[in-house]
C-alpha cells in the first residue's frame, strides 16, 4: 500500500511521546466499536490492519481529530519542505465506509457507498483476488497522488450476505440511524460470522440483530 510509509512515519514519531498516540486506549475503543478479537484468532491479521488504520486516521489526539491531523498541524513546515502537503491532505480526507463492489476492472474497481450513495473508482489493490462484483466490503478510500486508493484495512463480507446487507442498510436508513458508525456495525456483524460461520446469514445481517445499538 503506497500510503503506508507516510502513516507509519507518523505513528513511529508519536509512539515515543507519552499521552499523544495512546495505542492501548485506541485499541479499547476500537474493540468496543468493531468487536473484540485475540491474537490467536484466524482473523487477527485482518482486524489488526483495520485497527492500524483506525489508530492513525480516526482515534482522537486532543485537541486534534487524529494523530495524522496532529502531525500535519505540528509539522507543517517539515511537510512543506519535503513536498508532501498534498499527500497528507489526501490522508486527512480519507473516507471509511461500507461499499458494494459494482465492477472490477483490470486496474480499478468501482464502488458504491451504501451509506452516502456516492460512486467511486479506485485503484485495485494488489492481491485483491477475492474482489467480486456484488460483494460488500468495509474499506477506507484515500485520495493519494491524484488518484483514489484503498486502505489496507479491508473486510470482505460473505458473498451471499449482500442482499441481507442491502436490506439492513435500507432499514437503518428508514429508522434514521444509518451513519458513519454503521461502518463499525457491519464490522461487528462480520466478526459474528467469523466466530459462528454456521449461523444463517439472515440471522446475523438483520435489523433485528442484538449488535445494533439503538438509543
Amino acid at each position: 500500500m503506497p500510503y503506508l510509509p507516510y502513516v507509519e512515519r507518523v505513528v513511529e514519531t508519536y509512539a515515543k511521546v507519552d499521552d499523544l498516540l495512546r495505542p492501548l486506549e485506541a485499541l479499547e475503543v476500537f474493540s468496543g466499536l468493531s468487536g473484540r478479537y485475540r491474537d490467536s484468532d484466524d482473523w487477527y491479521e485482518e482486524r489488526s490492519r483495520l485497527f492500524f488504520d483506525y489508530l492513525a486516521f480516526d482515534h482522537p489526539s486532543p485537541p486534534y481529530r487524529s494523530i495524522l491531523h496532529r502531525y500535519f498541524v505540528e509539522g507543517t513546515e517539515r511537510v512543506r519542505r519535503e513536498g508532501l502537503v498534498d499527500v497528507y491532505r489526501g490522508l486527512l480526507s480519507s473516507h471509511a465506509g461500507v461499499f458494494d463492489i459494482l465492477k472490477v476492472g483490470r486496474a480499478d474497481v468501482t464502488l458504491k457507498d451504501l451509506i452516502g450513495g456516492c460512486h467511486f473508482r479506485v485503484s485495485l489493490p494488489e492481491g485483491a483476488y477475492s474482489f467480486v462484483e456484488g460483494v460488500v466490503i468495509n474499506a477506507r478510500i484515500i485520495p493519494f497522488r491524484g488518484g483514489l486508493i484503498l486502505g489496507h484495512g479491508i473486510l470482505l463480507h460473505p458473498e451471499h450476505a449482500s442482499p441481507h446487507i442491502l436490506k439492513l442498510v435500507e432499514a437503518l436508513r428508514k429508522e434514521g440511524i444509518l451513519g458513519w458508525t454503521s461502518f463499525f456495525l457491519l464490522a461487528r456483524m462480520k466478526l459474528q460470522h467469523d466466530m459462528s460461520p454456521t449461523f444463517k446469514l439472515a440471522s446475523i445481517y438483520t435489523p433485528r440483530s442484538f449488535l445494533i445499538r439503538r438509543a
